[in-house]
This record gives structure tokens, C-alpha cells and sequence, in this order.
């Protein structure tokens, strides 16, 4: 799913850039989202490519070419804007463009580690409220399972809404086996923790608590669905704004 250019003019803004040693420190985790969009600074055009490898003693990353490479990039030097989500995270990265290399006999992209990085530190900014009726299940480890109504989705995780379990009482760090719920069409069942516990108080006559829950290994497809639907809310949200 391609990023949109909405998304790349608000990151790489300089209230977003993080420190040299970030950028260290968050470029040599490139491999961990294989899928990343490309722009190249000239064209202005994205494209979508996949990390191959990083190479070692810093000597940059190797990228499978994409589509109509040669007529995007002027020449070695040229800087390129690396945008994905690292832990559901909006990262973006500024490096360079070295020329064409190998990889595993195979003709690869090769560009400089990351020069700069910008990344929203604020998970306020991946969230969007559910779609009306968007309801789930937890599983709980030696309990029964428990009903949940999403409030907000982002892609690090939710904010649900549960009864008030039977069993034993909910605590924070708590780990959940599955957290089932459907979003746009399809089914998702992943592993998640309980990071923030509100309540408990009454909702329309029952007692509920409400959850933050942390997805724990969640699908790269998952993160960006969710990362595209908190962008389009964001988006709309701005333009209701200006009426």
C-alpha cells in the first residue's frame, strides 16, 4: 500500500528529526519492515521497494530496484526519503543514492546508511476512532474469554472497552493469547498486552473497564492498514477544521 504524500510532507518536518545517534540506532533496524516507499528528492515521484540486506562496517543498505529507476534518479549522490513504519511507528530516513551493486548475484540498489531520521514519537498521532460496531474477543490464559468493543485503532494497537471479567481481576503487563477483531473486510487474531487499565464505571447500566492493549508481532499488512485509516481520519479531521 503505497504511503501518501500527505503522510511524507507532515513527517519530515523538523519538529519530527531525531539525533544523529537515533538515526544510527534506528537505521540498522531497516530489515525489520521489509516494504518501504522510496522518493526520490528530483522527481518527486514514490515508488515502492524492498531492503535487501545492510552491509556491514556501515557501508549502507542494498534495496531491490523498482520500477523506471533510472529516469527517477539523477546520479550517485542524490538524496533519497525512505518512508515506512517501524513498531507502527510513521519513521522516515534521509540517505543517498551510491550507484548500482549485487546481492546474491542479483542487481540491487545501493544506498548510504541513514543521514538524518524523522519519527512521530507520539502514538496520538496513529490513532482514529473504530468504525461503528466494531467489536472483538480476548482470550485470556486460564479464563474466559472476554467481549470487547473498539474505541480507537491505531498501529501499535487499540483502545477496547470490556465487561468487567469474571474470573480474576485484569492487570497491566497482562498478555493475551488473541485479541480477535474484524477491520475493513477481514479477520485479524494476534497476541497483544494490556498496557493501560481504566476504571472500572458504568456504561448504560453495566460495568466496564476500558484497555489500551500493545500489539505484540503484529502483520506489516495489519500496521498499515490501520496506519492508512488513522491518516485519512487525521486528514478529514483537518479539512472539517477549516470549514
Amino acid at each position: 500500500m503505497p504511503v501518501e504524500h500527505h503522510l511524507i510532507a507532515t513527517l519530515f518536518q523538523e519538529k519530527h528529526r531525531q539525533g544523529a545517534s537515533a538515526a544510527r540506532r534506528l537505521g540498522a533496524t531497516l530489515l525489520e519492515q521489509p516494504r518501504w516507499t522510496i522518493l526520490a528528492g528530483t522527481s518527486g515521484r514514490t515508488a515502492e521497494s524492498e531492503i535487501l540486506d545492510i552491509l556491514p562496517e556501515g557501508r549502507g543498505a542494498l534495496f531491490d530496484p523498482w520500477p523506471g529507476l533510472p529516469d527517477r534518479l539523477e546520479g550517485v549522490g542524490e538524496l533519497l526519503l525512505l518512508v515506512g513504519a517501524l513498531s507502527g511507528i510513521p519513521t522516515g530516513f534521509v540517505t543517498r543514492y551510491l550507484g548500482m551493486s549485487q546481492w546474491r548475484q542479483y542487481p540491487a540498489v545501493h544506498l548510504t546508511m541513514p543521514e538524518q531520521v524523522y519519527q512521530w514519537q507520539r502514538r496520538g498521532f496513529l490513532r482514529a476512532p473504530a468504525p461503528v460496531n466494531c467489536r472483538g474477543q480476548i482470550q485470556r490464559h486460564g479464563a474466559r474469554a472476554l467481549s470487547m468493543e473498539l474505541l480507537n485503532v491505531g498501529a501499535g494497537g487499540l483502545r477496547v472497552r470490556v465487561p468487567m471479567p469474571r474470573d480474576y481481576a485484569l492487570s497491566v503487563a497482562e498478555r493475551f493469547s488473541t485479541v480477535s477483531f474484524s477491520f475493513a473486510g477481514e479477520r485479524h487474531a494476534l497476541a497483544a498486552t494490556l498496557r493501560h487499565l481504566g476504571g472500572p464505571r458504568r456504561v448504560a447500566g453495566d460495568v466496564v473497564q476500558e484497555l489500551g492493549l500493545a500489539f505484540d508481532s503484529p502483520p506489516q499488512a495489519l500496521q498499515e492498514q490501520l496506519l492508512q485509516y488513522a491518516l485519512r481520519y487525521d486528514r478529514e479531521a483537518l479539512q472539517r477544521a477549516r470549514l
